[in-house]
Order: C-alpha cells, then sequence, then structure tokens
C-alpha cells in the first residue's frame, strides 16, 4: 500500500487559538459615546463681561423653573485694519483715497458696485473701508456727504493716527433669555436672535437666546409684563425702537410713529400729523414739503420732544419691521 493512504488528517486549527481550542468570545464593539448636545454652538467669548441685571419674567407653576433676563456689559478688544491689509487685493484702478472734510477720519473708496434702495430697486453705490468696519453706501448719499478724495501721503497719516487714537476696547451690551425658553418661545422675536452661550474670562457660562435691548421692551409688553404706553412713554426708547429696529408705533388719534428715509437719511415721522401741524410746530418739531404734501418730523438729536408728544398721545401698539 502506498505510504500515507488511509491515514486520518488531523484537523486545522481554529483561527484565533491553538490547535483544538476555540478562542474567547469577542466583545461587541462599543458605540461611539453621543456628541455634546452644545457641539457647534457659537459662544460669546469676552475680554471682560459684567452682569449689570437678572429679572424673573416667568415662573412655572408646576416645576417651578424660572425664566430670566439677564443683562450683560461686555467689554472685548477692538480689531483694527492695519494699512497693508486695507489695500491687500484691491486693483488700484477701481478704489480711490478719501478723507471726511467734518471729522478728519480716512477711508478707502471702492467704486463700481451697486446696492438696493427702500423699493428694492439697484442702485450705484460704493463701499467704504475704514479701519473698524465696511459699509456699503449709495453713490448719491456718498457724493452728497464730506467724503473728499485726498492725496495718499494725507490718507495713510489719517489713517494711522485714527488707529492710534482709537479706545483698545469695545463695549456692548447684551441680554440673554435663559432658563425655562418652550413656553415663552413663540413671543421671541424671529429675527437677529438665536441660542448662544456666554462664556466669562472666570469660567463662568450663560446658555440662552440673545436679544439686543431694544428687543426686550416688545417682549415684555407680548408677555403682559407691561403695557405699551408705559415702557414706550420715554423718547429715548422709543426712537431707539423705531430707528434702530425699524418698529412703527400707533398712537392715540390715528397717528403713526415710524421710520422714514428722505435724502438717504433715517428720520422720524408723525403720519397723519399734518392737519395739526402748528401745534406739533410748537411742540418743537419741524415740516417739510415733499411731493407737495407737508409732513411732520421729530428732532432726532432731542428725545425730549418726542417724549412730550407721546405724554399727550400715548402709545397704543408697536407693529414690528416687516420680515
Amino acid at each position: 500500500p502506498t505510504p500515507g493512504r488511509g491515514r486520518a488528517r488531523p484537523p486545522h486549527p481554529p483561527a484565533g487559538g491553538g490547535a483544538g481550542r476555540a478562542g474567547p468570545p469577542r466583545a461587541p464593539p462599543r458605540p461611539p459615546p453621543p456628541p455634546p448636545l452644545d457641539r457647534g454652538m457659537e459662544d460669546i467669548v469676552a475680554d471682560d463681561l459684567e452682569v449689570t441685571g437678572e429679572e424673573v419674567i416667568r415662573t412655572d407653576v408646576a416645576t417651578g423653573a424660572e425664566t430670566k433676563l439677564v443683562s450683560f456689559q461686555l467689554r472685548t478688544r477692538r480689531s483694527v485694519l492695519p494699512i497693508e491689509q486695507a489695500l491687500n487685493g484691491l486693483d488700484p484702478a477701481a478704489y480711490s483715497f478719501a478723507i471726511n472734510g467734518k471729522s478728519g477720519r480716512a477711508a478707502l473708496v471702492v467704486r463700481g458696485l451697486t446696492a438696493t434702495d427702500d423699493e428694492d430697486r439697484l442702485v450705484p453705490a460704493v463701499r467704504l473701508i475704514r479701519p473698524e468696519a465696511r459699509t456699503l453706501t449709495p453713490l448719491k448719499a456718498f457724493e452728497e456727504s464730506a467724503w473728499e478724495t485726498a492725496d495718499e501721503a494725507v490718507w495713510r497719516q489719517a489713517w494711522t493716527a485714527e488707529i492710534a487714537e482709537a479706545d483698545p476696547w469695545v463695549r456692548r451690551q447684551l441680554v440673554l433669555v435663559t432658563g425655562l425658553l418652550l413656553p415663552i418661545w413663540t413671543s421671541l422675536p424671529d429675527k437677529r436672535t438665536s441660542v448662544r452661550r456666554v462664556r466669562a474670562p472666570d469660567g463662568r457660562r450663560w446658555l440662552g437666546r440673545a436679544l439686543d435691548p431694544a428687543q426686550v421692551t416688545p417682549l415684555k409688553i407680548a408677555l403682559g409684563l407691561t403695557d405699551t404706553a408705559t415702557v414706550v412713554g420715554d423718547g429715548t426708547v422709543a426712537a431707539r425702537l423705531v430707528l434702530d429696529e425699524g418698529a412703527s408705533v400707533a398712537l392715540t388719534g390715528g397717528l403713526w410713529l415710524r421710520r422714514t428715509k428722505v435724502m438717504d437719511r433715517p428720520r422720524l415721522e408723525i403720519v397723519g400729523a399734518s392737519a395739526q401741524r402748528t401745534l406739533f410746530t410748537a411742540m418743537g418739531c419741524f415740516v417739510e414739503i415733499i411731493a407737495y404734501t407737508p409732513r411732520v418730523f421729530v428732532p432726532i438729536d432731542r428725545p425730549q420732544v418726542l417724549t412730550a408728544i407721546l405724554a399727550k398721545w400715548p402709545a397704543q401698539s408697536i407693529l414690528p419691521k416687516a420680515a
């Protein structure tokens, strides 16, 4: 017989152990840990932070959870644009140097752009590049302003002087709605508000919906914590609400306080006051004839005039700016 024939072959050893022995069962892999709930949350980090106020605006009757308004005074380092960075990447044929004849400030003027007016029509525009900001201005408003073409050497001197004189700190006021938010979520402003986390240098943190100070008043009115006439009775508060937030305020007597633009400049107008313009003029307002129609305006730099008007014609309701 042929050698090797008829013999039983030994079984192959298992892959993970020795011959004839099975290895220990392998545990299933652990799932990765869930990501933190606040991953991707935008932080508001300040070099200096002060809590200037804290107010409870709602307490849940079932759980006792509170909703608070926390006011902050934030201070961050000012970011300025050096000359070389301002000029970097710009076509020399597309910009010019300018100095403001009133303030003496410097700016780079980039031409050949467009913007939209109040009727959403395209109009020629320029971009003003300043040491701290960039703004898009209609060409007509720019030509009627105090900006004047300047020599580069004079422009560089003014730009450098402005950076040297600037306050190294930027101060900002912020209000955060914290705590139990779901019951009042629909009362919070829809625009320019988002969930933010405020971080203090000492490690303290607050999480909630960030508001501008001007948005606190409509929120309190929506929650029934106060009435419109009381909150909007001060001229400074009313002017900020109308000019900065774009809201319109209904007054008694069928009058409206609203923001309008005349010659591309914002104004406070009292709509429906032309029949009583003599009375409003005596209170400190001024009247202009525009398109053969007399219109009554409140001086922006005299809040006491608006306070007197609101005392005689109290505010009834606030109409937020359309989205």
